[in-house]
């Protein structure tokens, strides 16, 4: 992952990169600059409208030269293709308007009927869980535990039983029963055990 470029965005914001944060994503040669950002967003024309991105080179005050990318309201990860090689070099992630992560944002829309969309064409090969995302086991156990919740629970209630093996041997009754040869393999237990109404 540290020779990946990672260029992060927020949603519903605007941004300029320069050739420094661009480095491994462009040919290396300087008088070159130019047309390869305009080579780089044509390689990665795709990926930019699945997340509504806008991308264009733009001069600055300064009359320097940088890749201006508009963000729309889609919050997500898209691979990006080098314009030196035309492979995949790094990655654009789109984190929310606060800076939260996307694994924050997907178990507030829990109840909204929503799901995540996902391109398998454009595969993110990055340590980081971005897909599937991890909320997905976090929100079955939340919606499992509302359901034991709804329940009311009785307190523990004590059962006596005898077992042939010592567990939980209530030691006491038992010295006093096995005098008797025949209690001597017989162990009285306690079982605890709770109940729901």
């Amino acid at each position: 992952m540290s020779d990946k470029t990672v260029l992060t965005l927020q949603v519903l914001d605007s941004d300029g990169f320069s050739m420094d944060k661009l480095k491994n994503l462009l040919s290396g040669d300087k008088r070159r600059f130019e047309r390869d950002i305009q080579k780089l967003i044509s390689l990665n024309r795709r990926a930019f409208d699945f997340l509504g991105i806008d991308a264009r080179g733009n001069y600055d005050d300064s009359f320097n030269y940088s890749l201006r990318l508009d963000s729309s309201e889609y919050s997500g990860v898209i691979p990006i293709r080098s314009a030196g090689s035309g492979l995949m070099s790094g990655y654009l992630k789109v984190t929310g308007r606060y800076g939260e992560e996307i694994d924050d944002i997907l178990p507030l829309l829990r109840d909204e009927n929503f799901t995540p969309e996902f391109d398998d064409s454009m595969p993110i090969s990055i340590d980081a869980a971005v897909a599937p995302p991890k909320y997905i086991e976090c929100a079955k156990y939340i919606d499992i535990y509302e359901q034991a919740e709804r329940f009311h629970w009785q307190k523990f209630s004590n059962r006596n039983l005898t077992q042939s093996r010592p567990r939980n041997t209530d030691w006491v009754r038992y010295s006093l029963d096995s005098f008797d040869p025949s209690n001597t393999l017989v162990y009285p237990n306690k079982m605890v055990s709770c109940k729901i109404k």
